[in-house]
Order: structure tokens, then sequence, then C-alpha cells
């Protein structure tokens, strides 16, 4: 099932209202014609392509639980601000930077199908999204990324030894013998699952950022993303390689998520 765990601490949030506006039909009515409406409208759409199989109340308990998971701990009522510890846990929300023990990674081996759409930042890892989208938009082909809790406590010495990091690995396909050097990960880039379908000989490219403690914030591994990515010459044209041929098989052009 879909999950909302790598969504950051603001995101969460704005999920959280533009739902519950949605549900208690105060978006409609009372936002109709406010600055919030259409951001608060589009969260919704995002909401109801992810969950299309679900009503818009279940759609409301899924994102509601996911605030109880970051310590909301009063019951739902029509007025938001009439929550229990509300307005308090709204302000921590929106005040406190999330870091990369909060972002749980999703429970599925081999990644996760994420379309690359506007509602990517649904299912990538918070920290990955931007340096994502900037990858694609230079001419590469990111097919594999991560950075979550999980790549600091479970995955040390995936990249190099002794590192714990944050990746997004880059289609081979898309990189001449330069980039190849450049990119080359080292260390065993033991990956699983339809990550494997697309390494050279055994050998993986891409960016990486090392996460240097649990408690790093997940901005900063973002930041340091999207520097390692700008390092990168733009592209004339991506290739037709052989994750976008794999993916195109089902429709869609998709990252895959750790």
């Amino acid at each position: 099932m879909f999950s909302l765990n790598k969504l950051g601490n603001t995101e969460i949030l704005k999920c959280f209202e533009a739902i519950h506006c949605k549900y208690y039909g105060i978006l409609d009515d009372k936002l109709k014609n406010t600055k919030y409406y259409e951001e608060y409208n589009n969260i919704v759409k995002r909401l109801l392509r992810r969950y299309q199989t679900l009503r818009i109340e279940d759609i409301y308990y899924i994102v509601y639980e996911e605030l109880r998971q970051r310590g909301l701990e009063g019951a739902p009522k029509r007025d938001m601000y009439e929550i229990a510890g509300y307005s308090s846990f709204r302000f921590k929300m929106r005040s406190t930077p999330t870091y990369i023990r909060e972002i749980r990674p999703t429970n599925f081996k081999g990644g996760d199908n994420i379309l690359i759409a506007d509602d990517v930042a649904f299912g990538f890892d918070y920290p990955v999204i931007e340096a994502c989208k900037l990858l694609d938009s230079m001419g590469y082909v990111p097919y594999w990324s991560s950075a979550n809790k999980d790549d600091f406590n479970k995955r040390k010495n995936l990249i190099e030894d002794n590192i714990s990091a944050a990746f997004i690995l880059i289609d081979s396909e898309c990189l001449n013998n330069e980039l190849k050097e450049r990119l080359l990960l080292k260390g065993s880039c033991n990956f699983w699952g339809n990550a494997l379908e697309f390494s050279d000989d055994g050998k993986y490219y891409g960016i990486y950022t090392e996460i240097n403690s649990i408690n790093d914030l997940c901005d900063n591994i973002k930041k340091s993303l999207i520097n390692e990515a700008e390092k990168l010459p733009k592209q004339d044209k991506k290739v037709k390689s052989k994750a976008k041929i794999f993916y195109e098989n089902y429709g869609n052009y998709v990252f895959l998520n750790w």
C-alpha cells in the first residue's frame, strides 16, 4: 500500500490540512476563493490519484494516521483547531526541520514504482526529490534512489567503506566513459531487485552524499545531492536507456525508490 512516510514535516501537514478541508466540505465551501484553494485542491487531486480505489474518508484517516505517527494525539474533529494539541503540533511541524531519522523506508523489496509527475513528492524519499528532477531535466536517467533512516542504520558500507550515504543511481547507458569514471560508486553496491537489471557488468554509477548522523537534516542532504547533480554536464538529449524502455512497457516512465 502506498504510504506517506517519505514526506517532510511541512509536506505532511499540508496534506492533512488539504484532505481535512475536503473531507469536511470546507475546501469547496469556505476556501473556494482564497489563496489556499488551488494549492490544497491540487494536493487532494494527487492523493486521490494515489489512492484511487479508496473513498475520501479512508484517505483522510490514512493521512491522519501519519500525523499520529509523528506525535499528534487528539481525535479528528471538523474544526481542526479543536483537535486536542493540534495548534502546538502544527507549530512544531512548521518550525521543526525534518531529520533523516523521520524518513522511514518503504517495506517493499526492490523499490517503489513512482511516476515522474507532479505528485512525485508523495513517493520519493524527501531529500532526493529535487536532485532526481534536476538530473532528469539535464538528460540523465535516474532509476534508483534512497535517503531514509535505513541508509544510516542498516546500509553503511553500501557505497564506500565506513560511509552511510543517501544516493541516486543513474542508468549507465546515459553516460560516456569519462562520466562513468567520475560517477562510479565504490564498494560492493550489492543492490537487489530491479536495480540489478541496470548495472554495467556489476558496476553502478550515480551521485551520493554522506549521512553523518541519524539526526542529519534532510534539507542539508537535499542541498548536497543537488550540488552533486549540478556538477554534471548537461546532456543534449536523453538516450533510450534500458531503464526507460523497461518502464515504457508499463505505460509510464518511473524512478525506483528504496
